[in-house]
């Protein structure tokens, strides 16, 4: 009787092509697996904040206007007496938590307020800007690479003018001027540039409706 069963060597060679097919493959699911998360994380986090923003205007009419014009001088009180009623967190802390840049320095935020799923939105105690708010939001906490552009995007609410309304997109700013890019190619050239990338790299991706393309430059 004759014996089927594979050679030591049979098995090797099958190996060797599991084990190349896997290296090949794995990346690309993980990267792609990244990019869905992100994806869905701030498509969430935008439709959350533009209903609290919306509500927070029924509630004090011209609260979108004020920004435009009021210098934010204690941003969590702020943010608990504003859009905070209708984003609930399960904690607010002070934190010494870093958001990591590849191009301009650290940021170290002086607050952060934790959503049910980990994510949380991290600010500064004082914020002075005459067209509204900036804060960051982190998609999974505290979990690496707690970089910007890659898992923690800036984002803005305020005006730009008294008739603009808007949660983001922000100004990306070149030379000596600042102007609104709404182009999606200079909004990438400056996202793969760094020039302001933190913002122009958010507002990439919500022209993209908050998918993540495949140019995307970092993830």
């Amino acid at each position: 009787m004759k014996n089927h069963g594979f050679t030591l060597s049979e098995v090797l060679i099958t190996l060797v092509i599991i084990g190349i097919i896997a290296a090949v493959t794995v990346p690309t699911l993980m990267a792609n697996y990244k990019k869905q998360e992100t994806s869905s994380r701030l498509k969430k986090f935008y439709s959350n904040l533009s209903q609290a923003v919306r509500l927070a205007e029924i509630e004090n009419p011209g609260f979108m206007k004020s920004t435009y014009s009021a210098r934010i001088n204690d941003t969590a009180n702020w943010w608990n007496d504003t859009i905070g009623k209708y984003m609930p967190v399960t904690k607010q802390e002070n934190t010494s938590y870093v958001i990591k840049s590849t191009s301009d320095g650290d940021y170290t935020p002086d607050y952060i307020y934790t959503f049910n799923d980990g994510s949380f939105i991290a600010a500064f105690s004082t914020y002075k800007c005459v067209s509204g708010i900036s804060f960051y939001y982190d998609i999974n906490g505290q979990k690496s690479p707690n970089t910007s552009s890659k898992d923690v995007f800036y984002f803005h609410i305020g005006q730009y003018d008294e008739s603009s309304q808007k949660i983001h997109l922000t100004k990306v700013c070149s030379g000596e001027g600042c102007t609104t890019r709404w182009n999606r190619n200079n909004t990438l050239k400056s996202c793969q540039n760094h020039i302001d990338y933190t913002s122009a790299c958010t507002t990439l991706l919500q022209l993209d409706g908050w998918e993540v393309k495949d140019d995307y430059p970092w993830l």
